[in-house]
């Protein structure tokens, strides 16, 4: 009859085969991951706040420039209008 050698891995006990520092191990990548994602969702609420604040000074901007606009437009109509009337009529 032959005899056979058990494996060491089979005569092991639960205990020894899963050490707990593996557990330890395993949760430093998930707690990195949701830090990651924490810090990018961070970023894009800050640039989201950045783009709208610099959007509000674009349109108010956009806004004085075209009542200045006018303003001079009429300026210079009015400068106009007065050297016309100002010439001798021949």
């Amino acid at each position: 009859m032959l005899t056979t050698k058990r494996r060491p891995s089979r005569s092991i006990s639960e205990s020894q085969r899963f050490p707990r520092s593996n557990m330890k191990k395993s949760f430093v990548g998930p707690l990195l991951t949701i830090l990651v994602i924490v810090v990018l969702a961070g970023l894009y609420a800050y640039m989201y706040y950045q783009v709208n604040r610099q959007e509000k000074k674009m349109t108010e901007l956009q806004t004085t420039i075209a009542k200045d606009s006018q303003t001079v437009a009429g300026v210079v109509n009015f400068i106009n209008a007065s050297l016309q009337n100002a010439q001798p009529q021949k």
